[in-house]
């Protein structure tokens, strides 16, 4: 819940989210997965969807895999 007047953020008690001593969550982030997924999609689809995969991640600034 984000108070604006004192622009503070209040956290919801533990909803069974891991974090790291960086007090980061712990685990894969979604980028991390939709790169995995990606990969998987390009070994099965072959290498005209790598160029249309890169082309959408071009148009968003992402790296190509």
């Amino acid at each position: 819940m984000i108070n604006m007047d004192t622009q503070t953020i209040e956290f919801a008690p533990d909803v069974g989210i891991e974090y790291d001593l960086n007090g980061r969550p712990f685990g894969i982030t979604v980028d991390e997965w939709m790169d995995r997924l990606g990969r998987k999609l390009i070994d099965f689809y072959g290498a005209d969807f790598r160029r249309t995969l890169n082309q959408a991640r071009a148009e968003r600034g992402l790296l190509p895999l």
